[in-house]
């Protein structure tokens, strides 16, 4: 008896399309999820497109098409079988003119979900329904025909290329990127015995490389490039391209199971012009050579033609991307950020919380190790301070292992709610990171930060839950339950250690009131009502907490955790003696409640005591912003405690 495949998914019953079926189950499949990640079919569609756009795949496949076709502009291209649309997006992004192709009507895989992405970042392109090998278009219509994962689909090769020789302009190129080669018939058949999808889709299939090279040779194509499967990125992605590879023709052939990668670039010319050769003499490797330079000039350039038009959010996010990229003008381009930042208004300033995730996990060639979250301390600095570094620049020249990729996602105001929603958005990734470090503060669980109308992030807690949503993910932030009207938060009356009740109006009095009322008044009021309150279990700030851990735990995060210092010596100073032990009866309460604290995979560490007064940027306020001494001190415990 043949043994069952355990990666094959069972069929879901009703007229949905197949393949929408077929790639919904394998989302919902442990086994199969990275599978479809990097098959770009993702319920996401918007990030499935501009995931391909910005991969190394697509981008080396369109230069060597420039390589190929160097006086085109503005070419026409037919994408056959075109799928859910990614690569007619990037395509027309690059400036071709697009048409798409496929029989399959999805929504999820096949031409309605590719119609979805028209006009997405400005792009325009024209979908059609086609079923058959038989291309509905006139003679010579075409510069490019554009196949990916698809002619090893095709029934019948030599007639398919001849109808693809028959639209294509004279010159014009045929492109087939990532078709499953077998070298004997034992490959052939665990082909179709092992594929999770075939007995859904019906229409998988694989073929000898000289079956399709003769194909190609047959309808008259001169070819251009035969990539094996180690000789470039298009064909080794997901892994990534490693230069001086050779790929062994002669095991490839003695294996019983497997198959391999290979893609094609093929020319029509006219008959008398093509060179008859054997169709095992048209195999070559083709070298590779770094290009991420091409990728950060596109990027940057557009980055600034939207500057020049005052779009600084989107130039922005152009600029996010190439984060990761080792290109000389790097450095350039981070600057031009940060100038870009600056044009902005404080309140106007982008926290770009959505998009900085997904440019961090979309791809597992740039998908952080180490993941620090935070807020303002982050990067908060001095004019007294002689040396200016932040605290995120402090932990990324620690002495920390190259390799390791260590990202910020941080923004004045980030709170627990904040961060447990950014991690929901990062499960849905097969990237995750290893690490996340989380801070701790204080003062978001007291009553005059948590439910103050100002200070909820509400933009940001939309903006994420909107998305999870989107892709069937729901969540409950409790946002109607703690954003009150101001007039109400007013009312609003706080508890403080020794039983007293005071109203929030109190606070809102005393910061209204800089130089008019005793300063030592006001110091005393700030630290009552940020740090004295108890903390009690149904408190928001840290249900979210409690629930950012056991959620890290589940996707298996390992999580360093810390309570950032507090100025509490300038506490005990205005507010009393009584500041300590109520700042220290709240610590003493959170570690309790948070859940498996100091194991393995969670650990906190209690830093709210840990520094004296001259460490703050603010030597009298109830501020965690530190100075160059307190920012060296957090650095290197962060650092420390990072798994690398």
């Amino acid at each position: 008896m043949k043994k069952k495949n355990i990666e094959t998914v069972k069929t879901i019953k009703g007229d949905q399309d197949p393949y929408d079926i077929a790639y919904l189950l394998g989302w919902r499949h442990d086994k199969l999820r990275n599978l479809i990640f990097h098959c770009y079919k993702t319920p996401d569609l918007v990030q499935n497109a501009r995931r391909f756009y910005e991969s190394l795949e697509f981008n080396e496949a369109v230069r060597i098409l420039k390589q190929l076709l160097p006086h085109t502009i503005a070419a026409n291209v037919l994408d056959i079988g075109c799928g859910n649309g990614i690569a007619c997006y990037a395509l027309a992004r690059k400036g071709y003119i697009v048409t798409g192709i496929d029989s399959s009507t999805g929504r999820i895989a096949g031409i309605n979900a590719a119609k979805q992405l028209i006009g997405l970042d400005n792009t325009n392109f024209n979908i059609e329904y086609s079923s058959g090998e038989n291309l509905n278009f006139k003679d010579s219509s075409f510069d490019i025909v554009w196949l990916r994962e698809t002619l090893h689909h095709i029934k019948n090769l030599k007639g398919f290329m001849e109808e693809v020789r028959r639209i294509l302009k004279i010159s014009g190129i045929m492109c087939c990127f990532r078709d499953h080669v077998i070298w004997n018939d034992e490959q052939k058949q665990h082909f179709f015995d092992s594929h999770p999808f075939n007995h859904i889709t019906k229409d998988e299939g694989c073929y000898r490389l000289e079956e399709y090279l003769e194909a190609f040779q047959s309808a008259g194509f001169k070819m251009e490039y035969v990539l094996d499967p180690v000789s470039s990125i298009i064909n080794t992605y997901p892994a990534p391209y490693q230069a001086g590879l050779k790929f062994d023709y002669d095991a490839a052939k003695q294996r019983k199971k497997g198959n391999d990668l290979f893609s094609f670039f093929a020319r029509k010319t006219e008959p008398e012009k093509i060179k008859q050769s054997p169709a095992s003499a048209q195999i070559f490797s083709y070298p590779q050579r770094n290009y991420t330079e091409d990728i950060f000039t596109d990027t940057y350039q557009k980055a600034k033609s939207l500057a020049v038009k005052n779009r600084f959010h989107e130039a922005i996010e152009e600029l996010i991307r190439i984060d990761e990229l080792d290109a000389p003008l790097k450095n350039k381009a981070l600057h031009l950020k940060n100038e870009l930042i600056s044009y902005l208004p404080v309140r106007t300033k982008p926290e770009l919380c959505l998009s900085t995730i997904k440019s961090f996990f979309h791809d597992s060639e740039i998908a952080p190790d180490i993941l620090v979250l935070g807020d303002s301390v982050m990067d908060t600095v001095s004019n007294l301070d002689d040396n200016k570094t932040n605290l995120r620049r402090m932990i990324l020249k620690r002495k920390i292992k190259k390799h390791s990729r260590i990202r910020f996602i941080n923004h004045a105001g980030y709170n627990p709610c904040v961060f447990w929603l950014i991690l929901n958005v990062i499960k849905i990734f097969v990237q995750k990171p290893k690490q996340i470090i989380l801070p701790i503060n204080l003062r978001s669980f007291s009553s005059c930060w948590a439910l103050h109308p100002f200070h909820h992030k509400t933009d940001t807690i939309k903006e994420l839950r909107d998305y999870l949503l989107s892709i069937g993910i729901k969540v409950e932030c409790l946002l109607s339950d703690t954003r009150l009207p101001y007039k109400e938060y007013l009312d609003t009356n706080e508890k403080f250690y020794n039983s007293k009740e005071k109203s929030l109006s109190i606070l809102e009095h005393m910061l209204s009131q800089k130089g008019k009322v005793d300063q030592k008044d006001r110091y005393k009021t700030f630290f009552e009502f940020h740090y004295t309150p108890p903390i009690n279990s149904d408190n928001r700030n840290l249900i979210f907490l409690q629930k950012f851990f056991k959620l890290a735990s589940e996707i298996g995060i390992s999580v360093y955790s810390y309570l950032t210092p507090i100025n509490f010596q300038a506490g005990e100073k205005y507010a009393g003696a009584k500041f300590l032990p109520a700042v220290q009866g709240n610590t003493a309460f959170l570690l309790k409640h948070l859940p498996s604290c100091n194991t393995n995979d969670i650990i906190v560490h209690d830093f709210s005591v840990a520094l004296p007064a001259n460490h703050f940027i603010h030597p009298n306020e109830s501020a965690e912003h530190l100075n160059y001494l307190g920012r060296k001190f957090l650095a290197n415990k962060i650092t420390t405690a990072m798994i690398l």
